[in-house]
């Protein structure tokens, strides 16, 4: 089976090493600038494994500009990175006339799936928009599950596959499944809505549980609660489970959650709907890092050397866009820029800038994410008047000096 892949950011590099990795012969599509830096091994983002199976499966991927014309495959499947604004919302038209664009450039009677991030409605557009009905494309909305820092995995082992469509080509939904055909998990075969609806449903319900429980942290710090416990014992209930978003810390950020929660409020405004907590995630989301920032700022006002353990979007990645701990970063750097150090073995090796961590002893030490050395290293570098902020909640509660923001 052929594939071409038409998008090459994080969404577009996990997808076509799998697809490699599960001997599909690809066709990986960019711009002439993104190609050539690819070909070169210059990624523009660190994934766990990316690299090594790109180099290990390279036989089974070509990699194209999006000048040449489209050739002829079986699927064309589309992972173009939707762009986010700085108040999380992307620009729907551009998103929706790119997607026409690329559906027009490709051969008639194709599939294409589109992987983008996209609101609900926007596969039923395609379907019905003049110029694409005489293309007799068959669309397909399978929504991306990646999680940066364990991407590959995720796609190779994902927990269940959700395939939408609106199609009632038999033959080409049989096509579409045989690329799962070794996958041991559940898939489910809906519409094109339903499946675009459960992406902003999952993303929005997990922001709403890291809002949740960070309100929850705040009245439970008035009563000395030891968070870590609280989260042990509310994870043990089945009906919530080890793997929810009960952990305690700094608030959510990246674009990705707060972008299907725009989605579902604009919605609700569009038809009418008084949906009270979907509009107020943002609100106490924003409320929850405000007060992280007026918190550290005020210590850090006071304090001869800092240090600041994390900068990256999470553990396993190199990205800083939209990273919440980055925004601290550059929010103390103005006030204290020669007192200044930070550490994040994610950018160390690879961005000279951030190389300005020092072997001294610091005043204050922000942890934001989690290290191998985390321990070691914050014993290394304080001293008995040390001030800790453990926004994650990384080290044990009974440590001297340690404050959970």
């Amino acid at each position: 089976m052929k594939i071409c892949v038409i998008g090459l950011w994080h969404l577009g590099l996990v997808t076509s090493v799998s697809l490699a990795k599960l001997g599909f012969d690809v066709t990986c599509v960019d711009t002439v600038k993104k190609i050539k830096s690819i070909e070169n091994f210059d990624f523009p983002i660190d994934e766990k494994n990316l690299l090594y199976y790109f180099k290990k499966y390279k036989i089974n991927i070509k990699l194209r500009s999006t000048e040449n014309t489209f050739v002829k495959k079986n699927i064309f499947w589309l992972t173009n990175d939707t762009k986010v604004d700085d108040k999380d919302r992307i620009n729907y038209k551009q998103t929706l006339k790119d997607l026409i664009n690329i559906s027009q450039k490709i051969p008639n009677n194709s599939i294409v799936i589109i992987s983008s991030q996209i609101p609900v409605g926007t596969t039923s557009k395609l379907e019905k928009n003049k110029i694409l009905k005489n293309k007799n494309h068959s669309f397909f909305y399978i929504p991306e599950n990646l999680r940066l820092g364990n991407a590959i995995n995720n796609f190779l082992k994902p927990d269940r596959i959700v395939i939408g469509t609106n199609s009632k080509n038999k033959n080409k939904l049989k096509i579409v499944k045989k690329i799962f055909k070794n996958f041991k998990c559940p898939i489910y075969l809906v519409s094109a809505e339903t499946a675009e609806m459960s992406k902003h449903v999952i993303n929005s319900f997990l922001a709403c549980s890291i809002t949740f429980i960070n309100e929850i942290s705040q009245i439970s710090s008035k009563f000395n609660i030891d968070l870590n416990h609280l989260e042990e014992t509310i994870k043990s209930d089945k009906r919530i489970g080890n793997k929810s978003y009960m952990k305690s810390g700094f608030s959510f950020s990246g674009g990705t959650l707060a972008r299907d929660v725009n989605f579902l409020n604009d919605l609700s405004s569009r038809y009418n709907i008084k949906s009270k907590i979907i509009k107020n995630i943002i609100s106490s989301n924003n409320y929850r890092k405000n007060n992280i920032i007026k918190f550290i700022l005020n210590l850090a006002k006071y304090r001869k050397r800092i240090l600041q353990i994390g900068l990256t979007y999470k553990k396993g990645t190199n990205t800083m866009r939209r990273s919440f701990p980055y925004e601290v970063y550059n929010k103390i750097l103005s006030i204290k820029p020669k007192l200044f150090s930070v550490y994040d073995s994610d950018l160390m090796q690879k961005d000279s800038q951030f190389n300005l961590f020092s072997k001294k002893k610091y005043d204050l030490i922000i942890i934001f994410k989690q290290e191998n050395n985390l321990v070691s290293l914050v014993k290394k570098h304080s001293n008995t008047n040390t001030k800790i902020i453990d926004i994650g909640r990384y080290i044990n509660k009974s440590k001297k000096n340690l404050i959970n923001a």
